[in-house]
């Protein structure tokens, strides 16, 4: 009875590590980390192929030069685009300095499924007097995020939740367009 116990404690474990949450989150109780972690959108009888070319859609209607953000693609394989949203991180200790942030966001396909992967983000710091300025990483560790005592450091935890509701917001947008009946193509239109 002890050994059947034992087998199920680990295989609920085992599926709990293997579950994809359908957000971007940091916790104190598992080691999670921004941006290695990625987003499985579902959608209910959608092929590889219509995915890919959903996801293409999306992203011509997203971005306003959509030819510049397309970093790299393979028909119904993977999209790879590189963004940058203005004003998204403050760094500075009393959080008074906005910075622009780059990311690069790879989308791949199963029949169903589109995989939504940031594989980077970073902050841009204006040059100084005190600093060269760039692009610097920009990543969130959920161990830098809590003190010893388990308590969030609050200025912590508003600054990666800015970033990663701003990725949970294009996340959402795509799914939502992906959830959407298929219907003619904006270039199909002859109501104007």
């Amino acid at each position: 009875m002890k050994q059947l116990f034992t087998f199920l404690a680990i295989l609920s474990i085992n599926f709990s590590s293997i579950a994809q949450s359908q957000t971007f989150t940091l916790n104190n109780s598992d080691r999670t980390t921004f941006p290695n972690q990625f987003i499985a959108l579902e959608v209910d009888s959608l092929s590889i192929e219509e995915g890919y070319k959903r996801t293409i859609e999306w992203i011509n209607i997203t971005y306003n030069t959509p030819s510049e953000v397309i970093k790299s693609s393979l028909d119904n394989k993977y999209i790879r685009i590189q963004g940058v949203a203005s004003n998204l991180y403050t760094y500075d200790p009393l959080g008074s300095l906005s910075a622009d942030v780059r990311y690069s966001i790879e989308f791949a396909f199963k029949d169903n499924r589109v995989k939504f992967d940031v594989t980077g983000t970073e902050f841009y710091i204006s040059p100084s007097q005190y600093a060269a300025g760039g692009w610097t990483q920009l990543n969130f560790n959920n161990s830098k995020m809590y003190r010893k005592n388990g308590k969030p450091k609050k200025s912590a935890i508003k600054k990666s939740n800015q970033v990663m509701g701003y990725f949970n917001e294009l996340a959402e947008s795509l799914n939502s367009y992906l959830n959407k009946p298929i219907e003619k193509s904006v270039t199909e239109n002859d109501d104007w």
